[in-house]
Parts: structure tokens; sequence; C-alpha cells
């Protein structure tokens, strides 16, 4: 999928959707966003890391982008530590790639897999190229590493049951 446009991303993969992590506000639930995961055909979830793939956020209510930014990082840390050094500069990619949302905003990643690197895109612009293979496995790794915080969003991502 590298150089791959956000259409010609969606039509070459096939989409799993799956309900974003609900989040308890007083009385209630409250999805963030609805996630889907494009994949090609081929695609073997053992082997997420290596592979393309793009994860589409759609967002079910207004959202700060320097809360996106940390909270990912947050996340990113949680699996794969700190380093203050790397995660000044990881920190402030996600600054770079995640505006202020909007309800029904997309944010697509796409995940270059043996290639490295990502691209973010937001309603159907780009925000970001990112080289880095680490930060790329980090970031999706949110959701699609078996260490994620939120496992049965993965379940649904991938297609387990």
């Amino acid at each position: 999928m590298s150089g791959c446009s956000y259409r010609a991303c969606l039509k070459a993969a096939r989409h799993r959707p799956a309900a974003g992590p609900p989040r308890r506000k007083p009385g209630r639930l409250r999805r963030l966003y609805e996630a889907r995961l494009w994949t090609p055909e081929n695609f073997d979830s053992r082997l997420w890391a290596d592979q393309s793939f793009a994860l589409e956020l759609i967002y079910a209510r207004p959202l700060e982008g320097a809360k996106i930014a940390q909270t990912s990082l947050e996340l990113m840390q949680a699996q794969h530590g700190k380093l203050a050094e790397r995660d000044r500069q990881w920190l402030l990619w996600l600054q770079q790639s995640f505006p202020n949302i909007q309800e029904k905003d997309r944010l697509l990643g796409l995940h270059r897999g043996n290639q490295g690197g990502c691209r973010f895109v937001y309603n159907h612009q780009t925000r970001g190229d990112i080289a880095d293979a680490a930060f790329s496995r980090a970031f999706f790794g949110i959701w699609l590493d078996p260490r994620t915080t939120e496992p049965a969003l993965r379940r649904s991502l991938i297609g387990e049951s």
C-alpha cells in the first residue's frame, strides 16, 4: 500500500468493521469512534506488523487533537516502555498528524508493513508521512498487538470471535 491513496487503499482491501471501545461517562456509555480495518485478502493477523493495511476511525464526537496524540503516546508506551528522546519525537509526529476532531470526521492510518512507516489521512487529506517502522508498529499495536488494552476490539477487527 505504499503510495496508496485513501480510495485506492479502501478499494484494494476488504474491511472488517467493528465498534469502537466504549468509554464510561456518568450514567451511560459513549463510543469515541467506530474502527474499521481494511486488509488485503491474504491478511494474517498473527503477522499484522509485517503486512500493509489501513485502519480507519470514524469519530462519534469532537476530540482535541492534542488529547488524541497524548493518549496514543501513553498507549504506545504501555506496550513499548518509555524512552524520553523517542517519546518526544513520537509525540511530535502524533501532534502533527492529528487535528481537532469533529463528529463524523475520519482518520485513516496506512501501515506500510515490511516497507516501514505509515501515513495518516484526515477526511481524505494527507496529514503526515512517517518513515519510522518502530513508530508505525507501536501506533497500530494500540489496536492490533495482542497486548492491546482493548482485546475485544482487536478480535472484532481481525475477525476472531
